[in-house]
């Protein structure tokens, strides 16, 4: 019986999400052109110095911290921060390393409306907020300067951090989506958009570009079904999905190129995820036992793109629960062109990447309660180590 009522749900499920999609214009790109360019994996390294930056927390925020992004303004730099627990958006001037400004989003939202929240400061007086009804821009008095709610809420929710950035172009505001669909189903997959495109002059909206080939071909489960971009100094988006060794620059028009950008470390091609493990509920479990790619960050100062690499790792050690997983940064050039790959070492976060004019700074030192605390990473020839 209990089979009987859950695949009719699922029936219902589908039904629902494509009829939905067809209330919003979607925008379809034509395929990538492969371009091949012979990777040299040894020339550089990405190295943590013992230089970093220290940022007081004040006894109202905690370091459970998400949305780390970083700014210019009158010369001065700044970074920023959204405290998951607190629900408040924290700027801290980088030189003087003092706090110049919180905002505390319970006083703006409701409870319901902060469930999922994320957040990107571009400004102080741009400030993205994206929940599960709107994405919304505000500036430093909370006022907000412009509200667009979903058309489509099935086609997922749109999503903000330093590598889902929001992106101006075309007369369009650019948002990433973090879907909603059946990750067995590879005709939701298939369908499924990657991007909202807003018009903030009449707030109709567009779905644009889809998940690469690969997810046509396999099962992966929720945890590879994402993806992270970054913009380049063409204006150009590129994307990392976790399951393809391929990278995508594209400007949703007529241009759209796709690179290697595989690790050095990834030895054996990408399995499906059994459908059995999926339904178990083991979808974490089997993510964490493959090789799977994350962000991909544009240094627009030194022109190099970072793409993280996730190692699998091993049964026994995710079972034991004592060993971390290893990460690493494939570095490529701004015509990409693999030049190198660096570790990162257990205790640097490949989330909370900033760059600030010239410089590159990761989260370190987490179970610090009472401070942030950022590693400066430089560029280094290997044969100079």
């Amino acid at each position: 019986m209990k089979s009987g009522i859950s695949k009719l749900i699922t029936f219902i499920s589908i039904v629902i999400f494509f009829i939905a999609c067809i209330k919003v214009k979607r925008i379809d790109i034509p395929e990538s052109t492969f371009i091949r360019i012979a990777p040299v994996h040894g020339n550089v390294t990405l190295f943590p110095l013992r230089d970093t930056l220290t940022f007081q927390l004040d006894l109202k925020t905690f370091n459970t911290v998400k949305s780390v992004t970083s700014f210019v303004m009158d010369g001065r730099g700044y970074i920023s921060f959204l405290d998951a627990r607190s629900r408040t958006i924290n700027i801290y001037n980088v030189e003087h390393k003092n706090l110049v400004m919180k905002m505390a989003l319970d006083k703006y939202f409701e409870r319901t409306e902060l469930k999922g929240l994320t957040v990107f400061v571009q400004n102080f007086d741009s400030i993205y907020i994206a929940n599960k009804e709107a994405v919304y821009l505000l500036d430093t008095t909370a006022r907000i300067k412009l509200k667009l709610k979903y058309d489509d809420a099935n086609a997922g929710t749109a999503f903000f951090d330093i590598f889902s950035p929001p992106v101006i172009m075309n007369k369009r505001l650019y948002v990433g989506i973090r879907s909603h669909i059946d990750d067995l189903s590879f005709e939701q997959i298939s369908k499924s958009p990657v991007i909202y495109a807003f018009n903030p002059i009449d707030k109709s909206q567009e779905l644009v570009y889809r998940f690469p080939q690969i997810y046509q071909d396999k099962i992966l489960g929720d945890h590879f079904i994402k993806a992270n971009f970054c913009v380049n100094d063409k204006g150009y988006f590129v994307f990392s999905f976790p399951a393809d060794t391929n990278i995508y620059e594209t400007n949703f028009v007529q241009y759209h190129n796709s690179y290697l950008a595989k690790s050095q470390l990834q030895s054996d091609t990408l399995t499906p995820v059994p459908k059995i493990e999926i339904e178990r509920d083991n979808g974490f479990k089997q993510y964490a036992i493959r090789d799977a790619y994350g962000p991909i960050y544009y240094d627009q100062f030194n022109k190099r793109y970072l793409r993280v690499f996730k190692q699998r790792m091993s049964d026994s050690a995710y079972e034991s629960n004592r060993i971390k997983r290893k990460y690493s940064f494939v570095i490529l050039d701004q015509n990409f062109r693999i030049i190198g790959e660096g570790d990162l070492p257990e205790d640097v976060s490949y989330s909370s990447v900033f760059f600030l004019k010239d410089q590159i700074y990761a989260r370190t030192n987490f179970n610090d309660e009472y401070a942030l605390h950022f590693v400066k990473l430089s560029y280094t020839r290997k044969d100079s180590i």
